[in-house]
């Protein structure tokens, strides 16, 4: 007999895995769709589904994060979501007066605010648009639409791109352009997405944000942050909330040059060309530096 401190062992463990448990005991609507499952039905407790919308409406609201060795955010936040959308903000949820103080203050923790803040801002394929004269972000993944309203919301708003392909982000006030050198997208098998630009003052940085799994083993050694970042993953996982990390590094003209003409061979490979591509990033996913971690919330 499964007694209840099992159940809720094994939920907490598929929470942290991505999955969900539905009870079906608390469902009065359950139906049973073949006739001759009647028998069968008393004996079903939960139904074990992946946590990809089955059970949830896919809606996804930006709701912690953790920069350094600090964690941010509430669990019951209180939004004004009227002003939000006011100024073009949808997907998030997340309240902690702590960033912005950081943030206006060049509080102790800023550098790691500014890198997280900056990731968000820079690493993703959104598009704006305006409607009603707002500008607004286009998403093909709602994950991604979550975590660009938040740098938004905590102002770091993306602009758009303009002529010369300069990712153009507005931070807290000052217009800062990134020239987009290369993107490197997510895809299932790869699990994480990295953009490689250069700042206006001639810096060449990789920007990368993933799952867990794939990013800890292309981090510097830095136990201490990482066992830190770790627990908050650990907790954001058991509210349920979906998490990724945040990393990224410097690097020379001379290594960006030499990496480029491998993935540019890469990108024109008559063979598999998919392998090429995931081998020659992973020649630039290396030895990056932990900066965070963001946890969303899929919205049941």
């Amino acid at each position: 007999m499964v007694t209840l401190e099992c159940v809720k062992f094994i939920q907490a463990a598929f929470i942290q895995w991505d999955v969900l448990i539905y009870d079906v005991s608390k469902d009065l609507n359950t139906k049973v769709q073949t006739s001759n499952l009647n028998e069968e039905l008393g004996t079903v407790h939960f139904v074990f589904s992946d946590k990809t919308g089955t059970l949830t409406q896919n809606v996804m609201e930006f709701k912690r994060f953790s920069a350094g060795n600090k964690s941010y955010g509430t669990k019951t936040p209180k939004i004004d979501v009227n002003d939000l959308k006011r100024r073009g903000i949808t997907n998030v949820n997340f309240e902690d007066p702590a960033v912005e103080y950081e943030l206006n203050n060049r509080g102790e923790n800023f550098n790691y605010l500014h890198s997280f803040l900056e990731i968000l801002s820079v690493c993703h394929t959104i598009i704006v648009e305006k409607k009603d004269g707002v500008p607004t972000y286009n998403a093909s993944s709602p994950d991604e639409l979550a975590l660009v309203n938040a740098a938004k919301y905590l102002g770091y708003s993306f602009i758009g791109r303009d002529d010369d392909d300069n990712i153009v982000v507005n931070q807290k006030g000052e217009e800062v352009k990134y020239k987009l050198l290369n993107l490197i997208e997510f895809t299932s098998t790869r699990k994480r997405m990295t953009v490689i630009v250069k700042t206006s003052d001639d810096r060449i940085k990789v920007l990368c944000k993933g799952a867990d799994s794939i990013i800890i083993p292309r981090l510097k050694h830095n136990p201490h942050l990482i066992e830190k970042t770790t627990q908050y993953l650990d907790g954001y996982a058991k509210e349920g909330l979906r998490t990724l990390l945040l990393a990224c590094k410097e690097i020379s003209e001379e290594e960006y040059l030499n990496w480029k003409e491998k993935y540019d061979e890469a990108l024109v490979s008559p063979y598999d060309r998919e392998s090429a591509i995931n081998k020659a990033a992973e020649l630039m996913e290396y030895d990056f530096n932990l900066i965070g971690s963001s946890a969303i919330e899929d919205k049941l």
